[in-house]
């Protein structure tokens, strides 16, 4: 139970940075979409680029992935094939 406790007293001053510091960040973004209306629709835009080249880096690591299995799956088939023959 204490390790707990002093778990929880170690990462507190971490916890209460990082909401001051998400405080301070959603105050100051939204001061920002007041100043300039053009920042909502540029942000958009950013997260549309950012969210499509994530999706495009995961499925080229899928694809990836899935040809490497299939080149080991076909070398160790190939290797046991090769040994069984007599």
């Amino acid at each position: 139970m204490d390790f707990f406790k002093s778990f929880e007293q170690f990462f507190r001053p971490y916890t209460e940075a990082q909401s001051v510091f998400m405080n301070n960040w959603e105050s100051m973004m939204s001061s920002m979409r007041n100043i300039n209306s053009k920042f909502s629709e540029n942000a958009n835009k950013t997260l549309h680029l950012q969210e499509d080249f994530v999706k495009s880096s995961l499925e080229l690591q899928q694809q990836i992935a899935k040809y490497s299995i299939e080149t080991q799956t076909k070398f160790w088939d190939n290797y046991f094939n090769m040994v069984r023959k007599p």
